[in-house]
């Protein structure tokens, strides 16, 4: 029987006792460690462009790498991703698919999670599981809230797999989706030839991305245009 065994950061243990501290407040405009919520009221789709958080670029990859192929890509890189002293957390602009202007249309953000990475753990945050057979990542979750809350108004769940992308997204106004594919982009450091429990690694494990997905539902069809910058949680499978 498969089973996780946990790596790289202390306290990651926490992920087993997940509590509501981790939910986003959708009403603050300044919510600290919580969401930053504004409404949009513009209208329009998403124009392809992300929401304005950094991201590393194919460039990154001039000294090797390696693309996993999901449907969504996953480049792995043998270095460290250049990352500000702040990172710069997840931003999603919320797109009505059928008409605009629209009430859906809303921004949203949440800073990044601070080490060490669990899901109960404030702000947004990446956790990223490896088989047991080999080195590559199988599983990258990205999530603003903790499990317990993901039904809170304005929490955002995000997971990247060979089948692509799946989620839900607890929209401000109480209605909820579904996100079925879409386009992804994500960088992220490869592990081999690397010590998952050395504080050199641990403190430069970040994650960079940008997406467009489709998330549907009753009372519900958006886009989510988003990109984010986030520390990184490891696990691996022990078979």
């Amino acid at each position: 029987m498969s089973h996780w065994r946990w790596v790289g950061f202390p306290g990651l243990l926490g992920l087993l006792a997940c509590s509501a501290s981790g939910a986003s407040d959708p009403s603050a405009v300044d919510a600290g460690a919580g969401s930053q919520v504004g409404l949009d009221a513009t209208g329009g789709g998403p124009g392809g462009q992300g929401s304005g958080v950094g991201w590393a670029g194919s460039g990154l990859f001039a000294d090797g790498g390696s693309t996993l192929n999901w449907g969504v890509s996953v480049h792995l890189t043998d270095q460290a991703l250049p990352a500000p002293p702040v990172l710069g957390g997840m931003a999603v602009e919320v797109k009505d698919s059928n008409r605009s202007p629209s009430a859906l249309n809303v921004s949203l953000r949440w800073p990044a999670s601070a080490r060490p990475v669990a899901f109960a753990t404030e702000g947004a945050k990446a956790n990223v599981l490896h088989g047991c057979t080999g080195p590559d990542p199988i599983d990258v979750h990205v999530t603003t809230c903790a499990p317990a809350s993901a039904s809170v108004p304005g929490c955002l769940s995000l997971i990247f797999d060979q089948y692509g992308a799946t989620g839900t997204f607890a929209h401000p106004s109480g209605d909820s989706c579904e996100i079925h594919g879409g386009r992804a982009e994500i960088f992220l450091r490869t592990i081999v030839g690397q010590d998952l429990t050395s504080p050199e690694f641990s403190s430069s494990d970040v994650i960079q991305g940008r997406f467009l997905l489709r998330c549907t539902g009753t009372g519900v069809d958006v886009f989510l245009d988003g990109s984010f910058e986030l520390n990184v949680a490891r696990a691996i499978l022990a078979c």
